[in-house]
């Protein structure tokens, strides 16, 4: 047994992310009849988070970061009263300290380090159920968090405003289909946490996805979509290289037009490949190789 004391002391929001409440940032895109539109906004709350994909992880703890290799998990928050905590798995315990709070969490399934996840904010939390397929008597806790306007804010249509349960309505109608159509969800928790300022649109961080802010203000069942086909291609099956991510990435693109298959119709699927294939012919030579792709690359 190795036991490592460390301290991060980056500031650089490289790995590890904290952002000051007020912070006037990033573009954030939603969708709205089909059209990308992108804006600005502050966030609502001081904010912190781990993105590791692909072999970021190293630079906030000590590991063997390769995908190949699957961990065992607990990861310990330590946060202000005020705040609440998102991570991989299920919640063990929160230790009240009384000016502060630990939140232990435990992972039932091994890891890849770039799926490990801390999120901290003042958030929202609320939950849905997934009813198993293959075990009706059994259900999956599906954790949402968002900053409490983005909650409440419940009337906005498309483009108007944040509104976190329109956006993540059809969450628990994907795990069904899916769990249908490949196996059953693997895991014992499922979840999303809206997180800003974020560069990517989401994340499939096992267990716990997180998302842009901006996805909670229009409409993006396909981004969703792919992010829970990576649930199961890409974390339950996990790529060994780096230069195998077109498994994980283009698995998730063929779950966008399976989900639009079973919504719209055989012409949506058909529809969905072809205008993924255009934009990589269109971009090609920008673009990485589909195989081979080093860490530099990503």
């Amino acid at each position: 047994t190795v036991e490592i004391d460390y301290t991060y002391i980056g500031t650089n929001n490289v790995g590890f992310h904290l952002y000051p409440k007020g912070l006037l940032t990033d573009i954030l895109k939603y969708t709205k009849d089909s059209v990308e539109y992108s804006d600005s906004a502050y966030t609502e709350s001081r904010i912190a988070y781990t993105m590791s994909e692909p072999e970021d992880a190293r630079k906030w703890m000590p590991c063997n970061d390769r995908p190949y290799d699957k961990a065992d998990v607990k990861i310990n928050i330590r946060v202000p009263e005020e705040f609440t905590t998102a991570s991989n798995g299920l919640l063990d315990s929160i230790e009240d300290l009384g000016d502060s709070k630990i939140y232990h969490w435990r992972s039932t399934e091994p890891m890849a380090t770039y799926l490990m996840l801390a999120v901290a904010s003042k958030y929202y939390e609320w939950s849905d159920w997934y009813t198993r397929v293959t075990n009706p008597a059994e259900k999956v806790e599906i954790k949402f968090y968002a900053w409490e306007g983005d909650y409440l804010n419940d009337s906005a249509g498309p483009g108007q405003g944040y509104n976190a349960r329109r956006a993540l309505k059809t969450i628990v109608s994907m795990m069904e289909y899916f769990s249908e159509l490949f196996v059953e969800y693997p895991f014992a928790k499922n979840g999303f946490a809206a997180i800003q300022p974020f560069r990517y649109g989401g994340m499939e961080h096992q267990t716990m996805t997180t998302v842009s802010r901006g996805w909670l203000k229009g409409w993006n069942d396909y981004g969703f979509a792919h992010e829970m086909v990576h649930q199961w291609i890409g974390d339950l099956v996990t790529c060994a290289t780096w230069a195998d991510i077109w498994i994980n990435e283009g698995g998730a693109s063929w779950g966008e037009a399976l989900w639009a298959k079973t919504k719209y119709g055989r012409n949506s699927y058909y529809n969905r490949l072809l205008s993924k294939r255009k934009w990589y012919l269109k971009n090609a030579f920008s673009e990485p190789p589909i195989y081979g792709i080093d860490r530099k690359s990503t």
